[in-house]
């Protein structure tokens, strides 16, 4: 039975992928969320098309691929496009109404703190008033401000660069006499991390460092209610939370990663099946990242027992699995027993209704 478990696995596999190509050597498939259905048309519009591809299929020792998978800025950014399509604004301070740990500093958002940093503001609508911050996960929005600003998203190179950018709108209002709130400040402003992974060869393979390059302000757009660009509080702020995000990234040290280590590590069993898992490898390329898994043919253990136990232990495991199903009287494992039984009792009725019914005669008395 084990034997149809590869035949399930690729069944399964085919429902979810956009594509799936099967050979005499390997099995390909595609994955998106538009596949999936899950996409709108305004999301999809936020999406660059990209051409794919696998790395080598065989390293420079002249092992081959066992595994491979490439992953390209949509897989990131079809998550980021269901966020930056809210065409809904949020305010700070109905937000935090409800948390009165928060709302101390919430209080502090008037024109006499903010004033601070722009100091028309008190010039113009005076001080002491309530002031409230008004944002956006927008698009639409952003683009009002910045016309050719790119979707906040995940963009790589070819070079390992992994770039993160999040553009935020921003409204900022004041309070009026009688409760009526009057906006201010309309703030465009992008936030960038950057970070960059690389590779060098090691004892056991590759080895991945990983280094946050930069996080700033890279962007900001600062206009009044009449429309005017506000050079000097845009200098001000962008000058003031980069100083503190340079801060940030200090903490972020460089770190290098070992992933061959593990490998080399994996457990005897494995070569039962003549094989030993190689390296991985990390390649990049435009607006994709490449991983390769690979494998070199291995000797089985001396000790024949190892692969004899091994190969037990795999025939009885879906006897071992089922039973602890059977066993298993939680809440999750019941509702699927029911909705098993209640399939299979709508699959025998649809039969029963299939089934051709005998021929009968049917005689008049005379």
């Amino acid at each position: 039975m084990d034997l149809a478990i590869p035949y399930v696995f690729i069944f399964y596999v085919a429902q979810f992928a956009s594509r799936v190509d099967i050979t005499d050597k390997y099995i390909e498939a595609d994955f998106t969320l538009e596949h999936l259905g899950l996409l709108k048309k305004s999301q999809l519009k936020l999406l660059k098309q990209i051409e794919g591809d696998f790395g080598p299929s065989t390293n420079a020792k002249g092992e081959e691929a066992f595994w491979q998978m490439y992953v390209d800025d949509n897989a990131f950014n079809s998550f980021a496009s269901m966020v930056t399509t809210i065409e809904k604004m949020f305010s700070v301070r109905t937000i935090f109404k409800g948390y009165p740990q928060v709302m101390s500093a919430i209080k502090m958002l008037t024109t006499s703190n903010i004033g601070q940093v722009f100091p028309d503001i008190v010039e113009e609508y005076g001080s002491g008033k309530n002031v409230d911050i008004i944002f956006s996960p927008s698009h639409a929005l952003f683009v009002d401000g910045v016309p050719d600003a790119k979707p906040s998203g995940v963009y790589m190179d070819k070079n390992g660069n992994v770039k993160f950018q999040a553009n935020v709108p921003l409204q900022m209002n004041v309070e009026q006499s009688g409760g009526r709130w009057e906006p201010i400040r309309n703030i465009f402003v992008s936030f960038l991390f950057q970070g960059k992974i690389s590779t060098q060869d090691g004892p056991n393979g590759q080895t991945f460092n990983l280094q946050v390059k930069t996080i700033k302000i890279s962007q900001i757009l600062i206009k009044n209610h009449e429309g005017e660009e506000m050079d000097l509080e845009q200098m001000l702020i962008q000058s003031m939370v980069n100083l503190q995000l340079e801060n940030v990234k200090k903490e972020f040290k460089s770190r290098w990663v070992d992933p061959n280590a593990a490998i080399s590590r994996q457990p005897k069993q494995i070569a039962c099946f003549g094989i030993n898992l190689s390296n991985i490898e990390l390649l990049f390329g435009k607006s994709q990242a490449k991983f390769s898994w690979f494998w070199k043919e291995a000797e089985q253990p001396e000790d024949h027992e190892v692969c004899a136990s091994f190969f037990r232990n795999i025939m009885s495991h879906q006897e071992e699995v089922v039973k602890q199903m059977n066993n298993d009287k939680s809440d999750l494992n019941q509702t699927f027993k029911s909705l098993a039984k209640a399939h299979g009792a709508a699959i025998d009725s649809l039969e029963q209704k299939e089934k051709p019914k005998k021929a009968s005669f049917v005689t008049d008395d005379l």
